[in-house]
């Protein structure tokens, strides 16, 4: 199978990535909002690094992210505190 497709001549990558987005469809078009709730607040350093910093303080702030497609469909993400 493979040897025909050589044989024939392997498109370029032009044409591969056209054929790509062709397929894909339109591009999805979003607006990106971030919502501060809540800092900035101090804390141990080690609470954003994971168990590293615990000698010093830093700031540390709370955000909410909201995603809006362009069909109007609204997605909210929260990315949590934690690295799971």
């Amino acid at each position: 199978m493979l040897s025909a497709y050589f044989r024939n001549g392997c498109p370029d990558v032009a044409e591969i990535r056209t054929s790509i987005a062709q397929a894909a469809g339109p591009e999805p078009e979003y607006e990106i909002y971030a919502f501060k709730y809540g800092g900035p607040l101090y804390r141990k350093v080690a609470i954003v690094t994971w168990n590293s910093g615990w000698d010093q303080d830093g700031p540390i702030n709370y955000y909410v992210w909201a995603i809006k497609a362009k069909n109007g469909e609204t997605i909210v993400v929260d990315t949590g505190a934690s690295p799971a």
